[in-house]
């Protein structure tokens, strides 16, 4: 089960965890199906053996579909959900087993047999994980992870598969612990229970109510932490599909699971249920799978609308950066980097970002001090964003990736050059854009609006400081007012023309802002201070008096992250 949801995120990568309720509520809705039904024609039918196979064959189909996943080429949730609907159907004759040993055993025997049933889907559902844990472990870092039937996602499907085949010969050696035979009329005459005995002893309805109480109570628990598990230790721990799968097994496999069924199974079992009754068993297991139907649709909506996120499942094969001295990762930067040096103390938001998504390439063309065309600051026509989207277009003419490019775009050192109004910008900006749109068939591209650095020590301590604020506030706002128009234009928006492609305009302003709310922003860090301490330097928002500090950088690429998670 922990390898359901990393396999679906591999075939469909745009798939939403609610989907993934309803997959997982698919299987609760077959069992509660199947439980009461099975449970009350084997009653009255008596042929407990025949539909203890049924259910076995019903399972090993709903394997069969399940490894012929990566057949399809869409529809994966849909037909993931019908194997496991067959599945739950198939599971159905669980409580046909509690059925059978109780009634094919005397009361003295009662209690063992219900307890060693109990103790024996216990023991599996440990051993389970642990053999999928130990596959993890030994076998599938030799092997591809995705794309073949055999991989470290579906070989639960085919242990499950090759367990089901051992099955089938098993059920039909089952008998009485008196070995009495099931359709044998005798059994009452060898049983040291006689037919009236167990007629007699009334069962009790309030032990029965606690039970399906419990049950129910353990199926809410037990399927919340089922469903959510495996994308909370993606979120919050930052593991792949791959390192999930591997660690909740490891997990599982030392006792995640809790054998509550013992208990009950003792307690209720053998002490209140002594009638044939096979229709109460499946009730009872219907309590429980009721409850599991409930428990994934609704955790599973709440973690999308309210949960974590986990950005590390953006597919990641190409990370293209062009921006200016914001962007510049300097020339000892993991990576192909084309820049001149790291304007802070740490690590820059494209470093964060890569780290986080682990992408299979990173490449940032960012030049400090690049204007929005093709000149920088210090330079005429080399550069520049315009020139740094030439330089990569001319390298890369025909890709076929789905790249991951983001565009920081230039414009704040053109207004420190002299710019009086926003028209160039926008039009060089425009121009950019428009020759990333043409080059990219497909993949994500992140448009950074223009951030306005008028906060920074730099313009504070200017000469006419509170003039120049003012003036960079003006034309930065105009510029982005421009720059969401370009883009969103309901007719000749980028977003409208490049349908193939996902575009999105980030305001990396509010971010920033609340990202420095607390910390020192009128003066940068300095080492040259008798009272600098340790952590001094997490009280500072800059790095020098125009550039922020790896802080702000880690907070920007925190929100890329989630932007891209969301798209």
């Amino acid at each position: 089960m922990s390898s359901m949801w990393p396999y679906l995120k591999t075939l469909d990568p745009s798939i939403k965890e609610t989907k993934y309720g309803w997959v997982m509520a698919f299987a609760s809705l077959g069992q509660c199906i199947g439980s009461p039904l099975m449970g009350l024609l084997a009653g009255k039918i008596e042929k407990i053996r025949f539909f203890l196979s049924i259910g076995l064959l019903l399972r090993l189909i709903s394997h069969l579909l399940y490894l012929s996943l990566p057949l399809l080429t869409s529809g994966f949730a849909i037909f993931m959900a019908a194997a496991r609907f067959t599945a739950g159907l198939g599971s159905g004759n669980t409580p046909l087993l509690r059925y059978f040993a109780t009634t094919k055993s005397n009361r003295e025997h009662r209690a063992s047999a219900m307890a060693i049933l109990s103790a024996g889907s216990s023991l599996g559902g440990m051993i389970g994980p642990g053999v999928h844990f130990l596959y993890s472990l030994l076998v599938a870092h030799f092997h591809a992870m995705s794309g073949s039937v055999l991989n470290n996602y579906s070989f639960p499907a085919w242990f499950s598969s090759i367990t089901t085949l051992i099955a089938l010969p098993v059920v039909f050696l089952l008998r009485p612990n008196m070995g009495i035979d099931e359709n044998d009329a005798s059994i009452e005459e060898n049983s040291t229970d006689s037919k009236e005995d167990v007629i007699e002893v009334e069962s009790n309805n309030y032990a029965m109510f606690i039970a399906l109480l419990t049950r129910f109570t353990q199926g809410i628990v037990q399927s919340s932490l089922d469903t959510v598990s495996t994308p909370y230790f993606m979120a919050v721990y930052g593991y792949s599909k791959t390192e999930t799968v591997y660690l909740i097994g490891f997990v599982v496999l030392y006792g995640c699971i809790i054998p509550m069924q013992i208990v009950t199974a003792v307690t209720v079992y053998s002490k209140c249920l002594t009638f044939r009754h096979g229709f109460f068993f499946g009730i009872y297991e219907f309590t429980y799978y009721l409850a599991i139907i409930i428990s994934p649709i609704i955790s599973m909506y709440l973690y999308t609308h309210g949960g974590a996120s986990y950005p590390r499942d953006f597919r990641c094969t190409h990370f293209v950066v062009f921006g200016d001295n914001l962007s510049d990762d300097g020339t000892e930067a993991v990576g192909e980097s084309h820049g001149f040096l790291r304007n802070s103390n740490g690590k820059v938001w494209p470093e964060y970002v890569n780290d986080i998504l682990q992408c299979d390439q990173y490449t940032n063309y960012a030049y400090s001090g690049a204007k929005s065309g093709v000149d920088n600051f210090y330079f005429s026509n080399w550069s520049g964003v315009a020139w740094q989207v030439s330089r990569y277009i001319e390298t890369n003419p025909y890709s076929s990736e789905e790249p991951l490019v983001i565009l920081q775009t230039g414009g704040a050192i053109d207004f420190f050059t002299g710019e009086k109004d926003s028209a160039t910008v926008v039009e060089n900006i425009h121009g950019t854009i428009n020759k990333l749109t043409q080059s990219m068939a497909s993949g994500t591209l992140l448009i950074f609006a223009l951030i306005d650095l008028g906060s920074a020590p730099g313009v504070r301590s200017a000469e006419e400081g509170e003039e120049l604020q003012q003036r960079l506030a003006e034309l930065v706002a105009e510029t982005n007012r421009q720059l969401t128009h370009i883009v969103w234009d309901s007719e000749l928006g980028t977003k409208k023309l490049n349908p193939t492609l996902k575009v999105k305009l980030i305001d990396l302003n509010p971010i920033i802002l609340s990202s420095m709310h607390s910390l020192n922003t009128t003066e940068p860090f300095t080492h040259h201070n008798p009272e600098t301490q340790p952590r001094t330097i997490f009280q500072y928002a800059y790095h020098d008096l125009w550039s922020p500090s790896t802080l702000i950088h880690y907070q920007i690429a925190k929100e890329v992250t989630q932007q891209l998670q969301n798209l």
